[in-house]
């Protein structure tokens, strides 16, 4: 009986995954992420509750070096039968464009940040690694956490981790990383209109720069033109006389721009998954810790 009663639990539990996204900007980072609590509830028989009750969404907007942002995901057995529940989390670091990070880039990333984790949860899958001085040297995904004790009927778990803060070390090469470089095409701008009669636009390259299809340097007309009818290799850059407008456009409101491919991060979220399961279908937690990893399966 009691094994028909954990197959059960594990059936229902497996549809218990709730979904919480953290913005991961600073001042230079424009990724914006909303949090979604959701209420699960089974067929009369095990229910919980996935919530943040410290975050702001709008704190993940603006997130600066040394600023601790509060966020602090944990379960509520919100059962109403009198049922005792093991819980568990799940924990998946994501770029701004939702994909999933790769080790290398999250064992970069985890070194940016201070996590301020709670201290009753225990890693049930996956790995961090640390080095002796705290430098995360290698992580092993997923990361599963189970919560230490079993959750009575109304109880909450103490949350899995309490804040993140990008760390006041961080240098701007490593911001611009978690960033990204982003490109703008030309009608994201708005300009000054020129007047063709006093406006006159030369084009002004280095002084080393090489003719296409030639090995030696050589200077390079104001048309970007040699007289056998190359051009230089490298980007002429436009340059206008004192009457006219400055070059530097105004972005257009809510113009769409791509990060440059293999630039950075835009940003990154962590999604949170909440499982759970019946207590009484398992002996003890550790018995009952293979349940909640095939969870996530």
């Amino acid at each position: 009986m009691k094994k028909n009663k954990k197959t059960l639990t594990i059936i229902l539990s497996i549809v218990m995954v709730a979904l919480i996204a953290l913005g991961g900007t600073t001042a230079f980072l424009f990724s914006r992420t909303d949090t979604k609590t959701n209420v699960f509830s089974f067929a009369d028989n095990i229910a919980g509750y996935l919530e943040e009750p410290s975050w702001d969404p709008s704190n993940g907007e603006n997130l600066v070096p040394r600023v601790k942002i509060e966020k602090d995901p944990q379960i509520t057995n919100t059962s109403n039968n009198g049922l005792y529940e093991y819980a568990a989390i799940r924990l998946t670091f994501v770029d701004g464009a939702g994909f999933s990070l790769d080790n290398t880039d999250l064992v970069k990333l985890l070194n940016l940040i201070d996590i301020e984790w709670g201290g009753n949860w225990t890693l049930i899958s996956g790995t961090i690694t640390e080095n002796a001085s705290g430098v995360v040297t290698a992580v092993t995904q997923p990361l599963i956490y189970s919560f230490d004790e079993i959750l009575p009927p109304g109880v909450t778990t103490d949350p899995i981790f309490y804040s993140v803060t990008v760390k006041s070390s961080i240098t701007p090469e490593e911001l611009e990383w978690l960033r990204g470089r982003f490109e703008h095409d030309e009608d994201c701008y708005i300009f000054g209109t020129h007047d063709t009669s006093i406006c006159t636009i030369a084009y002004r390259h280095h002084e080393k720069c090489a003719i296409a299809g030639q090995g030696d340097k050589t200077t390079v007309p104001a048309a970007g033109k040699a007289a056998n009818g190359t051009y230089c290799d490298c980007s002429a850059a436009t340059v206008h006389s004192s009457a006219c407008p400055s070059l530097i456009g105004a972005i257009k409101p809510d113009c769409g721009h791509s990060m440059i491919p293999g630039s950075g991060l835009n940003g990154f979220k962590i999604i949170v998954d909440g499982g759970i399961v019946q207590a009484d279908a398992f002996d003890t937690l550790d018995d009952a810790k293979p349940a909640l990893i095939s969870l996530f399966a």
